[in-house]
């Protein structure tokens, strides 16, 4: 198998350190290999968009606010660009990862806005060259380890994310700090 075929089919994500990271990754790696390209692109971005969403609720103390920020359409943080931007703010995504979710979600809009779009369109090809530097590869190959790199890191990230969240004040310690503080008149 050449490296444009492993990359396009994701052979080359191998770092599994429990099971329920790979039942995760083999249904998204499955998910996307059954897919046109249109349907790959569309994929990887919503399980960057589901994992950007699990990253804010497993930070937040307050989960079922987190939940429903980041779930209801009218919620603040619907959008993958306002959580990637969130994430980015709370440093759990790195100024790399920021950029490629950005690179991800223009070029998904690209396929949802024009339907002549494929990986050998002009704003694509450069929206991808921008981020990747190997040039053996076609755009969809290197859309595809951008995109498969992202939603391994990224999976790997939640863990880190409760690890943080245990930290953090919750709804009792705000309510004792505010009980301490002097009152006004």
């Amino acid at each position: 198998m050449t490296i444009e075929q492993k990359s396009a089919s994701f052979e080359f994500m191998a770092f599994i350190e429990d099971e329920g990271t790979r039942v995760f990754l083999e249904k998204f790696s499955s998910q996307v290999k059954a897919e046109n390209c249109r349907g790959k692109v569309i994929n990887i971005v919503s399980f960057v968009d589901y994992l950007l969403s699990e990253l804010l609720i497993k930070f937040s103390p307050n989960k079922l606010k987190a939940t429903k920020l980041t779930s209801d359409l009218s919620g603040c943080l619907n959008s993958i660009m306002n959580k990637a931007n969130v994430c980015h703010m709370l440093a759990l995504l790195t100024d790399n990862e920021f950029e490629h979710i950005k690179l991800l979600a223009n070029v998904r809009n690209d396929f949802a806005h024009d339907w002549l779009t494929d990986f050998t369109s002009s704003q694509v090809v450069k929206r991808i060259g921008k981020l990747s530097s190997n040039s053996n590869l076609s755009s969809e190959a290197k859309f595809m380890v951008i995109g498969g790199e992202l939603v391994t890191l990224l999976h790997h990230r939640l863990g880190y994310a409760e690890i943080l969240n245990e930290d953090l004040p919750n709804k009792n310690m705000v309510n004792t700090a505010s009980k301490m503080a002097p009152k006004r008149i």
